[in-house]
């Protein structure tokens, strides 16, 4: 009789520790901030919210200030009066770059990244800026990735009208650099670290010296061919390259794809962040060419940089049967359509048997922290196994993943 009692505060403590370590999760994990110039109620020096998701930002700068590393900024369209600068891990997305615009209006840099930290800019447009070096932009020591970006109608009174790179990396897809002004590099100017340009433009800025388009003092500078053009100086109107090297590239493949991944909540979801095996084989036959695992994130997005080519493709989770599809993989971001990850194959053979349903039996009724819990056998990633994880199994039993042809 007296068991019980003891039981009862043991399940408690039990209960309240999965919930402590849960909450300490959420606390942590990177959410998404909604910045509204329109709607908004955080304005820079303003209180953050709690939790930091919880409300919308009016200012981009006040969403920078109150995010954690690897948020993400959504950035409704508006017009930003704002100089913003940033030194954290962050992902900025518009809603479009010709609608959502950051206006340096004349009082100084538009966007400033002066940290070793990773950055990305997308559907943005910059303009308005003005700085000694990078009206627009300037970047040191840090990777900064710029999709859909347009900057444009900034000066600097020395260097960099438009973009100014001390160090790091630059990569800019589908961006345009229009209309900057500069003694030196009207659109661009690199000091040193990588800038490449994969398709866009960077045509009408102008430099009174050298380097209209791109000045490049040490760097780097690479660009799909034609990017570069269109641009006036006194001297090397497109690109003025001192001791800096200047290549052609190549856009990079992409696989970049929705996962759907069986008994999963709808998008976002933490439930929908998992492993998966990406294995590539060419349809000519040989050996892999990709052969490793890649993480989905919140809404099961995956994305994979490969080399282009015709491939066999399989997808497989730690606890999934196999998909196998076929596809022609072109430089430029390639969408795979995949069919539902099916789950049960708790032992990772590609079968579902009487073996996973072993694995379940042994993990029933314990949850993420329990003596007993198997990850395995959590097939719907909810940190707890139980009947739901019974369902799916039972809904695939004797099935088998897919095999390369």
């Amino acid at each position: 009789m007296l068991l019980m009692p003891q039981i009862g505060k043991l399940a408690l403590f039990t209960v309240a520790s999965l919930l402590f370590g849960w909450n300490a999760f959420l606390a942590q994990a990177a959410v998404t901030l909604n910045v509204d110039a329109t709607t908004g109620t955080i304005t820079t020096g303003s209180p953050c919210p709690s939790p930091r998701e919880s409300a919308t930002y009016q200012h981009i700068q006040a969403a920078v200030n109150c995010a954690e590393s690897d948020d993400t900024l959504n950035i409704a369209a508006g017009t930003y009066a704002e100089n913003v600068t940033i030194a954290k891990d962050l992902t900025l997305i518009g809603a479009d770059a010709a609608t959502t615009v950051v206006n340096g209006s004349g009082t100084g840099r538009v966007v400033t990244v002066d940290a070793a930290v990773s950055v990305e800019l997308n559907d943005l447009t910059l303009t308005g800026g003005t700085a000694a070096d990078g009206g627009g932009l300037y970047t040191s020591a840090s990777s900064l990735t710029l999709d859909t970006v347009i900057i444009s109608g900034n000066t600097a009174t020395a260097r960099g009208g438009g973009l100014f790179t001390a160090a790091g990396t630059v990569e800019c897809t589908n961006c345009t650099v229009t209309g900057n002004s500069a003694p030196n590099g009207g659109g661009v100017f690199t000091l040193a670290g990588t800038v490449t340009f994969f398709h866009g433009s960077v045509t009408g800025n102008s430099a009174l010296d050298s380097g209209g388009g791109v000045f490049t003092q040490a760097g780097t500078l690479g660009t799909t061919p034609g990017v570069i053009a269109g641009n006036t100086a006194a001297t090397d109107p497109n690109v003025h390259a001192v001791v800096g090297a200047v290549i052609d590239v190549e856009m990079p493949t992409v696989i970049d794809t929705v996962v759907i991944l069986q008994g999963r909540p709808a998008a976002p979801s933490d439930q929908l962040v998992t492993t998966l095996k990406i294995t590539l084989i060419p349809q000519a036959g040989g050996a892999p060419v990709f052969d490793e695992l890649v993480t989905t994130d919140d809404t099961g997005r995956l994305t994979v940089t490969v080399t282009p080519g015709a491939y066999h493709i399989r997808v497989k989770g730690t606890h999934t049967l196999a998909r196998v599809v076929s596809a022609t993989l072109v430089p430029g971001d390639n969408v795979l359509d995949v069919p539902q990850l099916l789950e049960g194959d708790a032992n990772d053979d590609n079968t579902v048997n009487i073996s996973d349903f072993s694995i379940l039996a042994a993990s029933f009724a314990r949850a993420v922290g329990q003596a007993g819990y198997d990850a395995r056998a959590d097939f719907n990633g909810d940190a707890i196994v139980n009947i739901s994880d019974f369902s799916l199994l039972a809904s695939n039993f004797t099935q088998v993943g897919e095999a390369f042809p």
